[in-house]
């Protein structure tokens, strides 16, 4: 999927246009999957968390989606959500063990990496 795509897809979704999220969650479904099983390793788990995703996506204030590196916004909320579902099923979760996770795709973080992220309290959760 090319960022044309994205922009248009996240678009529809901050009109409100239901095709939006569908396209969203048919896109990206297995990506939100990935990510959570990679960290919780738990297929039930997984799924859990990226229902959460979804349904945060849908619930949030359209004025909070992003306009611009949407797919890296999308990851590092399934990451982010993973890690809070750990924290509540399992307590803390130390950093030491976040850094033994795995790291299968080095492009994404490395684009993560280069952006500025501008947290707003209460944005998720």
């Amino acid at each position: 999927m090319n960022k044309e795509e994205s922009k248009s897809i996240f678009l529809k979704i901050k009109k409100d246009d239901p095709k939006g999220l569908e396209e969203l969650y048919s896109q990206y479904h297995k990506m939100v999957y990935g990510i959570a099983f990679s960290i919780v390793k738990n297929k039930e788990d997984a799924e859990d968390i990226m229902q959460i995703v979804f349904t945060k996506i849908k619930e949030l204030d359209k004025t909070k989606l992003p306009s611009d590196k949407e797919i890296t916004w999308l990851y590092t909320l399934a990451k982010n959500e993973t890690l809070n579902y750990l924290k509540k099923k399992k307590g803390e979760v130390s950093l030491d063990t976040i850094y033994e996770i795995e790291n299968k795709n080095n492009e994404i973080d490395e684009k993560i990496d280069t952006i500025k992220v501008e947290f707003v309290p209460g944005t998720y959760g």
